[in-house]
């Protein structure tokens, strides 16, 4: 390592690197494709949001952070939810139904299912538009009052419905449809 130079070694499992700290960084990420970053970015963004210490989910903006990284990339329509602790800390995030480039469908008998098996006081659920326009359409705002309904009797709550596109999310319960 060569610290006046501005030079450094980087040891990894896969062998020693050498930065520069004159050239941009992005020449030494090259070597991995957007798809691998994000992958990773999902797996320390997940680790982090199921500690024991991570920070509630109380804002649409936190739950809409989490599922943009989640569904980042997918070219077909993926449901997810995320069911949460009394507390609202992550227990456990699932992709629930995988679906085509403009529909997925949606069982609500599956959810309540995996609600109980985690123990879930509530959930928020997502899911994306492979168009990248985030838009709820009223097929989204339907499930999500059948989600509700469903998961009442069991006494879960369904806190947020976030829709995803490129780059942008949009909450039902920002916009008033929860």
């Amino acid at each position: 390592m060569k610290y006046n130079n501005e030079q450094f070694l980087v040891f990894e499992k896969s062998g020693i690197y050498q930065i520069d700290l004159d050239r941009p960084i992005r020449h030494d990420l090259d070597k991995f494709s957007d798809e691998e970053i994000m992958a990773q970015a999902r797996q320390i963004i997940h680790r982090q949001m199921t500690s024991r210490r991570a920070d509630p989910f109380e804002s649409p903006d936190r739950v809409k952070e989490f599922f943009l990284t989640q569904h980042h990339g997918l070219k077909a329509e993926r449901f997810d939810i995320a069911m949460l602790d009394n507390r609202h800390r992550l227990i456990e995030s699932r992709a629930m139904f995988h679906g085509t480039i403009d529909s997925a469908s949606v069982y609500p008998r599956e959810i309540v299912r995996a609600c109980i098996e985690t123990n879930a006081a509530a959930i928020c659920c997502s899911h994306n538009h492979p168009s990248g326009v985030a838009e709820p359409s009223r097929a989204d705002i339907d499930i999500t009052k059948k989600l509700s309904q469903a998961l009442a009797l069991i006494d879960v709550r369904v806190l947020d419905h976030i829709i995803t596109g490129k780059g942008y999310a949009v909450s039902l319960a920002e916009c008033g449809e929860m």
